[in-house]
């Protein structure tokens, strides 16, 4: 008995000062499986982080597998596009059996708060007084809308978002009740909303003001067009059958728009879009999630067969110690787990470097996927995350003893305790090696071909020509919205012009009514007989611009004498030409203004790369500035103008009248 005890002890023993012995000699081994192994799963636990708040994280909000988005779809050039007429859905919510709560909301983009010094921009959102009750969320400070702000009240009330509350006011808890300027209206902060806000198809909600739905410029209820900028979120009474509502829903929301817009109902088709709100906050990024687990995986397989080689390293060189403890009488799986002890205690440490590279990532990958997949903002160290933490410790930890004890059999051992065991270990793992060698190769030739993909589909949209020229040229857009007079406006704006004239810089000035890269500004143009054609971007400008831009022109092209006349001629691309059975030169199209406008020239198209939408029909009318609240001035320079001569540029328009926005350049 007393013998069996001491051999047993004297196993243990061995075991642990040969480990001990080989963690001394192998520093450079654990320091590149660590560092190795911490990149590695830095990667994983960022994509594992961003599955997490995509499709694991609940939502911050009440009863999200009873809550919907209801929005609108028109039939236009033979498919459904999204475009939601408001007085639809105030139609259907007014009249609908089978809704409970229907709450509606959009966003006409970003403003300025011109009570704070540096009149920061800010995405602003309008929404129906229901909707944080239809959400169940309770405010931070202060309280949501109620009836005082029932439409058609005007009430300026407005309530911060958490994070425009803790970066414009830096999360000041007397808030409440101060009076803070968007444009030229002032409002009242009545609350504070929640941190982690989203919706669907936005990105900056989490950062928005919120405002009383009649308190925007556009009379939502009598709204005469389509927009994607509206939505509405929609709870139905218990026991709705889904389908029968779906079709009671089809019904008023037809008759609504029809109301309103009788002759664009039959021409459009328009139908509402019901989909659930987990779904409509996920959208396609169901299709990015799938190439980062893809590519993840990829990786994390070369960087386990890498790592592998280096166990079956290792392994060859523990057989003479591992051949005296088998002498001692120590059985696979107590090797195994003494493997297994000092593998755990090198993963581990690499899984907690890990996960601190990947909260420090975690502000670069909101940056860079912010437009491409939802509620980014909220990445975060989870519960989730975590527990997949500890179970790739795990694993990966009996990966690596698995690995250096396959390697090692019986007979090796025997074989280095008979002999000085020369060349063993190299003829041991030779075989296992070539093996995990072909495994490496097999990994990057599918990471690579899946990568070459991925390239070469991005830098062809990108290598994509624009057919405009762009050298020299710069943009600049200016908003006139804290000057009110007219005239006003228009005497800036002609001051601006001599300012740009006068630079020696400054080759030549345009004017447009907006920029080239970023206008939606779209319609329905018809042609004599009233028919529609298509819904086009039109964009005021002056002659010169076509000439600037070095855009193809078949026909005339804009001349100075076009601008004051009433019934100018316009000029449009080939896009837009296709439309036409014939020749669409000498042809008239009937636009907004309802006055017929005759075609004297087709210009080249001008495309987009990475923004295939903005691909559209376009008119181009001849126009000089006549006060409207924004202009875009194109400027070319000289060659050696660089960003700082621009900078420059902008100050000095800042001199000429501090009301002035710069919005965009």
């Amino acid at each position: 008995m007393n013998d069996c005890l001491l051999a047993s002890q004297l196993k243990k023993l061995t075991m642990n000062a040969n480990m001990k012995q080989q963690v001394k000699r192998a520093r450079h081994y654990y320091l590149t499986v660590i560092s190795s192994l911490a990149l590695t799963l830095c990667m994983i636990f960022s994509v594992f982080s961003i599955l997490d708040v995509t499709y694991l994280k609940p939502l911050p909000f009440k009863e999200t597998n009873s809550l919907y988005r209801l929005d609108g779809l028109i039939e236009y050039q033979g498919k459904l596009e999204p475009g939601t007429n408001p007085p639809g859905l105030y139609h259907v919510k007014k009249n609908a059996y089978s809704i409970e709560q229907l709450a509606i909301y959009f966003s006409l983009g970003q403003q300025k708060v011109y009570s704070l010094l540096l009149r920061p921009n800010v995405p602003v959102y309008f929404a129906s007084p229901d909707f944080f009750e239809l959400l169940g969320v309770q405010p931070v400070l202060g309280r949501f809308f109620d009836e005082k702000e029932q439409t058609g009240k005007q009430q300026t009330s407005a309530i911060l978002s958490y994070q425009s509350w803790q970066t414009l006011f830096q999360g000041r808890k007397d808030i409440i009740g101060t009076k803070i300027q968007l444009e030229q209206k002032s409002y009242t902060i009545v609350g504070v909303s929640p941190d982690h806000w989203v919706l669907p198809e936005v990105h900056d909600v989490s950062k928005a003001i919120w405002l009383p739905l009649d308190m925007s410029s556009r009379s939502v209820e009598r709204y005469t067009g389509f927009n994607n900028a509206f939505s509405s979120l929609v709870r139905f009474k218990p026991n709705v059958d889904l389908e029968t509502a779906r079709e009671e829903l089809d019904a008023l929301y037809y008759e609504g728009v029809s109301l309103i817009l009788p002759d664009y109902a039959k021409l459009l088709s328009p139908k509402p879009r019901l989909t659930k709100f987990a779904d409509a906050i996920r959208g396609d990024s169901a299709e990015v999630a799938v190439m980062l687990v893809v590519g993840a995986v990829l990786i994390l397989l070369i960087a386990l067969v890498n790592l592998g080689n280096l166990q079956v390293a290792r392994a060859a060189g523990r057989v003479q110690s591992l051949a005296i403890s088998y002498a001692f009488g120590a059985t696979r799986t107590q090797m195994f787990k003494s493997l297994f002890m000092q593998n755990l205690a090198v993963v581990t440490v690499a899984t907690i470097l890990g996960l601190i590279l990947t909260v420090m990532c975690f502000s670069v990958i909101k940056d860079v996927g912010a437009d491409a997949l939802p509620r980014l903002d909220s990445l975060g160290v989870s519960v989730y995350l975590v527990l997949f933490a500890s179970l790739c410790n795990l694993v990966l930890s009996a990966i690596f003893s698995t690995v250096e004890l396959m390697v090692i059999d019986e007979k090796s051992l025997i074989d280095k305790l008979q002999c000085s065991g020369k060349g063993t270990g190299k003829q041991m793992r030779k075989t296992t090696s070539h093996f995990l060698i072909g495994l490496q190769l097999f990994f990057s030739v599918l990471t690579v071909i899946a990568t070459t993909q991925v390239f070469e589909l991005t830098l062809s949209e990108a290598l994509r020509p624009n057919n405009v020229k762009t050298d020299n040229l710069w943009s600049i857009k200016i908003g006139y919205n804290g000057i009110a007079d007219k005239e006003e406006r228009i005497n800036i704006h002609a001051a601006l012009k001599a300012y740009f004239v006068g630079r020696q810089d400054v080759k030549s000035i345009s004017y447009s009514s907006e920029m080239r890269v970023d206008g939606i500004n779209r319609n329905f143009i018809y042609n004599e007989n009233n028919e529609k054609i298509a819904s086009v971007r039109r964009v005021s400008m002056d002659p010169q611009q076509i000439h600037m831009f070095e855009m193809e022109v078949e026909g005339e092209s804009l001349k100075e004498s076009h601008a004051i006349l009433e019934y100018s001629p316009v000029v449009i691309n080939r896009r837009l030409a296709e439309y036409f059975s014939e020749n669409p030169i000498g042809q008239k199209i009937i636009l907004d203004d309802k006055k017929a406008h005759e075609i004297i020239g087709v210009v080249s198209n001008t495309d987009y790369p990475g923004a295939s939408y903005l691909e559209d029909g376009e008119v181009f009318i001849p126009r000089h500035y006549e006060g409207q609240r924004f202009s875009v001035f194109l400027l070319e320079t000289n060659s050696n103008a660089t960003d700082f001569v621009m900078k420059n540029i902008l100050d000095d328009v800042l001199r000429i009248d501090s009301r002035l926005d710069l919005t965009n350049m």
